[in-house]
């Protein structure tokens, strides 16, 4: 799941370079002071609070301030050792503007740079700052100042490996970089084996830095020089001299039995390794057939390995039978194929792989290994987040969901809610649907986030409540094909009873219920049973769906049931296209409610016998008594 960039303005002037980094920044979020906030920003009224927040959900910040007012409020909040989010301070001097008197002499920091904004990685350089940073300085015509040893000596840094490397250990990093830049001798070796050869960028680097000659005393005692090496197999890491990189070239295949103990996988996982000496960092992805893409197990040891899970059809696994060490008729009279985990291994190691561990049970577990020429291209998980956006106005809409429209690459939904949403939405791609064809939208997020898409899946008020997340999920659970399967997370919005309530006052504060008048998906004797006994329970009553141009009778027997068992004075409240400019609201009585108009945007709130009107201040409200009136017992 990808996380949001949080970029923080300070002030209103900040506002417009913030808006220009949003626009250049995927997955980025506008905030600003409460009283000179934009629509298209998040609103806050304490920097602390927000930046703690933001901290602590390990969001990514950019913040257009001074580094000391970062330093102070997120100081309490930083651990040794910890792995914090890229924190960024970003000065708002303009090129544009003249050079005040008081800026720093020419002389001492160069003429132009004095006209530029500076760009300044605090935290987690290595992981993600000092590559945003040089971003946003490519955005804002700036200047990143970068100031970690090995990025401003050798421009690698050495614990922060290419993508598809590993580092072995991080045990001795800090004392080993202070013994390089110190002079101690570097000696390069790799063990010619498949996947063991760094990128040329970094390859080349490691090369000049091992033939550089000192003259300091370990000079001449090769056991106290440092070294670098190279592979897959597993390496002793208590040697302080010795830094590891592991290349993730080895692709484990894996066959289990259904509801496989996740405890019992791992340690399988890792018995082999120990047994052939490889390094578990070596894993770069995790393959097996097509039936096993649902099981537990798997996908436990997927989080564990942080490695993708790959499943591949029986007739994908066939067409590498003739490089099958172990083929069996057994397996394939169950499977379709004559063998899962070999077969999956070297289909997701490439064709150019080589299998490095045949078929291996362990009670109901089959495991292979092989080996790729180089690292596994690491593919991207995709993530749907299904998004409740609230009864209309883009107002109600919470700061989590605004933060996961932001963090979206896809945004998927009816056309009429995306253009409500359009003054949130930036460099997302739309994917607008018409009116009635929910299951599509479902099916369609789900294929762009197989693709490793972010896709937000959006849904009026709340996407639990008659709408789309229960939807998701069935199409979720049936999928039947091979790509992987996307990360799931849903973000509640207010729900339209929830508007309605708090816009007349306060009529569910007491015990309540939902029902769906639509009889599409719900038959009418299930729904005529719902609405009696919420009826005989005296429960608020929220109707949705109450009316369309071809169901005009179910309003009517509703109002009948009810009739049967509240007083046809019962106050009830019609609300329409809420928070949007053609709203309304009115309160009626259960025998009057439908001589007003009512359609498949109205909502209709029935009250308790108990419910009442309050005239206050002009404005007639509704609400209902917190409990019912107890007689107290006699003293």
């Amino acid at each position: 799941m990808t996380h949001p960039v949080a970029i923080i303005t300070t002030q209103r002037h900040a506002l417009e370079r913030g808006r220009a980094l949003r626009a250049h920044i995927p997955h980025s979020v506008l905030y600003a002071p409460h009283p000179c906030c934009p629509q298209d920003a998040i609103p806050y009224t304490s920097l602390e609070e927000s930046l703690h927040t933001l901290f602590r959900q390990k969001t990514a910040i950019i913040a257009l301030c001074s580094v000391s007012i970062l330093v102070r409020l997120l100081a309490p909040l930083i651990e040794k050792n910890a792995r914090h989010p890229p924190v960024i301070a970003l000065t708002l001097h303009n090129a544009t503007h003249d050079t005040p008197s008081h800026t720093p002499s020419h002389a001492m920091y160069g003429e132009r740079d004095t006209q530029r904004p500076f760009v300044i990685p605090l935290l987690s350089s290595h992981q993600a700052s000092n590559s945003l940073a040089r971003t946003i300085a490519s955005i804002v015509n700036g200047v990143a100042c970068i100031s970690t040893l090995s990025d401003t000596l050798y421009d690698i840094a050495f614990d922060a490996p290419p993508e598809g490397w590993r580092l072995a250990t991080k045990k001795h990093y800090k004392a080993w970089i202070r013994r390089l830049v110190n002079g101690t001798p570097l000696h390069i070796s790799h063990d010619d084996s498949e996947g063991t050869r760094l990128p040329p960028t970094w390859h080349n680097t490691l090369r000049q830095l091992s033939a550089i000659k000192t003259d300091i005393k370990t000079d001449n005692d090769p056991s106290s020089h440092l070294h670098i090496t190279t592979q897959w197999r597993h390496v002793k890491t208590d040697n302080p001299n010795l830094l590891t990189y592991v290349p993730q070239c080895l692709a484990l295949g894996i066959g289990c039995e259904s509801g496989t103990d996740p405890q019992a996988l791992l340690h399988a996982v890792k018995d082999v390794c120990q047994r052939h000496n490889l390094s578990l960092k070596a894993i770069g992805g995790i393959f097996s057939i097509a039936l096993k893409r649902h099981e537990p197990a798997i996908h436990a040891l997927q989080k564990t390995l942080a490695c993708p899970f790959t499943c591949y059809s029986a007739e994908q696994l066939l067409t590498c039978t003739d490089r099958l060490k172990t083929p069996s008729n057994d397996v394939f009279a169950i499977t379709g194929c004559y063998g899962v985990a070999e077969g999956a291994a070297l289909l997701g190691a490439g064709p150019a792989a080589k299998l490095l561990i045949p078929k291996h049970i362990t009670g109901q577990i089959t495991l292979a290994i092989a080996v790729a020429p180089q690292p596994l291209k690491q593919k991207k998980h995709g993530h749907i987040a299904i998004i409740g956006t609230g009864p209309g106005h883009t107002a109600m809409l919470t700061i989590d969901a605004h933060q996961q429209l932001q963090a979206c690459d896809d945004v998927v939904g009816y056309q009429r809610y995306l253009h409500l949403l359009e003054p949130m939405l930036h460099t997302q791609q739309r994917h607008p649907f018409p009116l009635g064809e929910e299951e599509k939208r479902c099916k369609h997020a789900i294929q762009l986030a197989q693709t490793g898409r972010h896709v937000g899946l959006v849904s009026s008020g709340d996407p639990a409540l008659y709408a789309l997340a229960s939807l998701a999920m069935q199409c979720l659970q049936a999928d039947d094909s091979t790509e992987p399967l996307p990360s799931l997370s849903i973000h509640p919005g207010v729900t339209a009873a929830h508007a309605a309530s708090a816009r007349m006052g306060a009529p569910l504060s007491y015990d309540f219920c939902a029902i769906s008048l639509s009889d599409l998906l719900t038959p009418w004797p299930t729904i005529e049973k719902r609405l009696l006994h919420a009826a005989m329970g005296d429960f608020m009553t929220a109707l949705y769906n109450p009316r369309s141009q071809e169901r005009t009778q179910a309003i009517i027997h509703a109002q009948r049931i009810f009739l049967d068992h509240r007083h046809g004075e019962t106050c009830v409240l019609i609300a329409r296209n809420l928070y949007r400019q053609d709203e309304s609201l009115t309160i009626s009585t259960l025998k009057d409610f439908l001589t007003h108009p009512i359609d498949m945007l109205t909502l209709i709130l029935i009250g308790t016998e108990q419910t009442k009107t309050l005239d206050y201040q002009g404005k007639q409200y509704l609400y209902t008594p917190r409990g019912y009136a107890i007689t107290p017992p006699a003293p």
